[in-house]
């Protein structure tokens, strides 16, 4: 009777072990149950960014003159191909100085700042309007670099070339979150113009979906916390190999319980 009872006492723990590992794990915990073959509608609307100082933009002027419009394409020597190192960015793209201008070669300078990517590409392809006729300007945002750091496969700054990137999609390109990191507790650091804000944020929770914080904006910082200060990645090891150890004990206990009841 006593092996039984302790069987079933380390099967009982060894359950609760497990099931406390998998809470860990999963994304958007509270309303899991919900979900089911019927999509779950939340309302999710992107903020729209606005320039600052720093930004780097490219800007890419098309016209049945091309002699002309590419006095304005800085990259214009090397076709279309990109290349992928982040200071080539500042090579072939025009940062807005400390008075939220950009210069542009014969225009001069053009005020910024404060607008989204659509108001500044009408006020560019208003000022290049008056130097060629039938032009079509294009602007894109080079320098959307964000950070993560902590708990992730792979920590380190990441440039996003979708304006509307998610966090989900911010901590995929950093290898998602570790089994030690805390899903509840993932800190964001993000640049104002009052400052920095930092939010905590739980991703096991659906209703931040529906905050400004859902969707990454340039130089934001991502940090996820461990579940304490000063866990130790052997902790983890540890409740591993005693969830073995008790199941070891476990079938143990069942096998002598078995030749002792015969």
């Amino acid at each position: 009777m006593i092996i039984k009872k302790f069987t079933l006492l380390i099967i009982f723990t060894s359950l609760l072990t497990s099931c406390y590992n998998y809470k860990r794990l999963i994304y958007i915990r509270d309303d899991a149950e919900k979900f089911s073959d019927r999509p779950t509608v939340i309302e999710t609307t992107p903020k729209e960014y606005l320039l600052n100082v720093n930004d780097v933009l490219s800007i890419n002027v098309q016209s049945p003159e091309p002699d002309v419009s590419n006095i304005f394409n800085l990259n214009s020597g090397q076709g279309n191909s990109y290349r992928s190192s982040p200071m080539d960015f500042y090579l072939m793209g025009y940062i807005v100085n400390n008075l939220g201008n950009i210069k542009l070669p014969i225009i001069g300078d053009i005020y910024v700042k404060d607008l989204s990517i659509g108001d500044a590409q009408r006020v560019v392809q208003e000022e290049v309007n008056k130097y060629l006729k039938q032009a079509n300007v294009i602007i894109k945002l080079l320098s959307f670099k964000i950070t993560v750091l902590g708990e992730v496969a792979r920590p380190g700054y990441f440039y996003i070339y979708n304006g509307q990137a998610n966090i989900f999609e911010a901590l995929g390109l950093a290898g998602d979150v570790t089994e030690l990191g805390k899903k509840e507790g993932v800190k964001l650091f993000r640049q104002t113009r009052k400052g920095t804000e930092v939010v905590l944020i739980d991703l096991t929770d659906p209703r931040f979906m529906k905050s400004d914080y859902y969707y990454v904006q340039p130089n934001d910082i991502i940090y996820v916390e461990p579940f304490k200060a000063n866990t130790k990645r052997t902790n983890l090891e540890m409740l591993t190999y005693l969830s073995i150890i008790f199941s070891a004990v476990s079938a143990t206990l069942l096998i002598l319980n078995y030749f002792a009841s015969n």
